[in-house]
């Protein structure tokens, strides 16, 4: 067996770094779990981005450090102005002083039952420079898979990467340049091309465990902070359309992908987009009156994101399915065909 990773000489093997805006009352929800939980090559980074609630951040960071049943060493980094999303998490990985570190959103929790198998897992396959691990929503549990090397990017790879928290990342074995950086930022989804570009030069490692707690019941900063305030495309999640126009960002950060390091992956991505789209529609006409859908239709008419014309002919001709037909045939083929928890 090969020898295991040796603990680097700030004495950490993996850091939590915690991206962290404006969500006190989730991070002591995250920082709970910890409590009672021991390990010496533990470190949690919260990395706050300049939010109106950083005095109550770093409030709960104190007072976590200072509890006597919290053993894990925590370091607060507070931004001196907000730099949004993904520069954080570059600003993450340039400043780790750990050999790996695990990315995680404020409004996520780790389960410590699966924590220290998650290390060492890590540490036994320490030559490789990604892991993502699975994550539970509810009782269902997403990135189903094993402890396998993923040897080839496919769809389902980069789609597992769109929820970045527990993507664990070596620290020493990426590199992004200036321009790449710069094209990245407010993209929201540097994480995607981080990993594809990770993939290119090493395995990617599926940990078939849910270590990732995924609550997402935190407030949505995306369009509300200094970075991204005033964009339009960010205003409104739960709307099918302006979701379709926050998907430009992801369009755009594959196009890349596609540019710098897996030519032919944009036709793929844009094939498994359609597929989507028609899935969301169909759910659309489940959950809508006829009335409603119609007029969801009449905003879609003026909507400027590119499909297949067969995918067009299917989001209209969904007009013609019973609302409880629509919602039926969508559970059963998001149940059967969905692989991937993204």
């Amino acid at each position: 067996m090969e020898p295991l990773q040796a603990i680097n000489s700030n004495g950490y093997f993996i850091e939590i770094a915690v991206l962290s805006y404006g969500r006190p009352n989730e991070l002591k929800r995250l920082l709970l779990n910890f409590i009672n939980y021991k390990n010496p090559h533990l470190l949690i980074t919260v990395r706050e981005d300049l939010s109106p609630q950083r005095d109550e951040i770093a409030k709960v960071c104190r007072s976590f450090s200072e509890r006597t049943d919290f053993f894990v060493d925590i370091n607060l980094v507070l931004n001196e102005k907000n730099i949004g999303y993904d520069l954080n998490l570059l600003a993450s990985l340039d400043s780790s002083v750990a050999n790996y570190l695990m990315l995680l959103s404020d409004d996520d929790c780790i389960d410590i039952a699966y924590l220290d198998d998650f290390i060492n897992f890590v540490r036994t396959n320490s030559e490789d420079l990604c892991f993502m691990p699975a994550f539970r929503k509810g009782l269902a549990v997403h990135r189903l898979g094993n402890r396998l090397n993923c040897s080839a990017y496919n769809i389902d790879t980069l789609y597992n990467s769109i929820l970045f928290s527990g993507i664990t990342i070596k620290t020493d074995g990426w590199y992004l340049s200036a321009s790449i950086r710069e094209e990245l930022a407010y993209s929201i989804y540097t994480q995607v091309y981080l990993v594809a570009k990770i993939s290119s030069a090493s395995k990617i490692f599926y940990y078939e465990f849910p270590l990732v707690i995924a609550y997402e019941d935190g407030e949505n900063y995306f369009g509300i902070s200094d970075s991204t305030k005033n964009q339009v495309d960010l205003s409104d999640r739960s709307d099918l359309l302006s979701n379709f126009q926050y998907q430009k960002r992801l369009k755009h950060v594959v196009q890349m992908v596609s540019r710098d390091i897996y030519p032919e992956f944009y036709a793929t991505f844009f094939q498994e987009l359609n597929y989507r789209a028609i899935a969301q529609f169909l759910k659309a006409r489940g959950r809508c009156s006829l009335f409603s859908y119609v007029k969801l239709l009449c905003r879609f008419v003026k909507f400027d994101f590119r499909l297949y014309l067969l995918s067009n002919v299917c989001i209209y001709g969904f007009v013609l399915v019973p609302s409880l037909f629509a919602k039926a045939a969508y559970l059963f083929f998001v149940n059967k065909y969905r692989k991937s928890g993204g």
